[in-house]
């Protein structure tokens, strides 16, 4: 019983070091926050968001808007969050000089 212990024991340990010894697994720099990005689009389509999540580093975003004729119909817009807030920053930077 002794040995059994012993030899969990250690293998925890040794799982726990090379834990902490691996480099961490990174899906990207910081998770992507679509918030304002939503904002925006559904602001500029005048519609109603869908739904959004974000792949491959872009927010995806879908909102039913109305057409021409006054039938919905649903637009999907690909937006880079990260390029957006860059976007942002510049321009706050600009209207405070």
């Amino acid at each position: 019983m002794m040995i059994v212990l012993t030899v969990l024991a250690a293998a925890t340990l040794l799982t726990v070091a090379r834990a902490q010894n691996a480099a961490p697994l990174l899906i990207s720099d910081h998770a992507l926050d679509c918030g304002a990005a939503v904002d925006r689009a559904v602001a500029a389509t005048n519609g109603h968001l869908l739904s959004v999540r974000p792949s491959a580093g872009e927010c995806v975003i879908s909102i039913l808007r109305r057409g021409d004729s006054g039938r919905p119909h649903k637009v999907i817009i690909r937006v880079d969050p990260r390029a957006s807030a860059r976007d942002a920053d510049q321009n706050r930077g600009r209207r405070s000089r």
